[in-house]
């Protein structure tokens, strides 16, 4: 229910903008970004792939990520 097209991460990058971009403009990809590691307050690099999937005459971009351990 709430709009997140301009949400930024912590380095002030737009994600959702920058993943919907890679997305339509090559099919899909990897972004890097810096978020908080679930259940800590910690920064950290987070991968995500994104993919754009056509389906009976919609498009859907979809995506998943992780953060990498060091």
């Amino acid at each position: 229910g709430k709009n997140l097209i301009n949400m930024k991460d912590l380095n002030g990058k737009y994600v959702v903008k920058d993943e919907l971009a890679l997305a339509l403009d090559h099919g899909s990809g990897w972004l890097e970004t810096s978020w908080f590691r679930p259940g800590t307050n910690t920064p950290s690099p987070k991968m995500t792939f994104v993919k754009r999937v056509k389906t009976k005459g919609e498009t859907f971009i979809v995506g998943s990520g992780y953060y990498p351990i060091k």
